[in-house]
């Protein structure tokens, strides 16, 4: 599944996104951008979540 999911149709699992200081902002609306690496045929690597307010 994850080799379907992330390689051939480019979705991301994410787990532990730490966005309690948006919640304690109370921002409920952002544009989410994840910056990963390129690494061909990965299927775990570190990303980079960014919430543009």
């Amino acid at each position: 599944m994850h080799d379907y999911c992330l390689i051939r149709q480019g979705v991301y699992f994410m787990e532990l996104v730490q966005s309690h200081e948006l919640a304690k902002d109370k921002v409920y609306e952002f544009c989410f951008v994840v910056a990963s690496l390129k690494i061909r045929g990965a299927t775990g690597m570190f990303i980079r979540p960014i919430a543009i307010v």
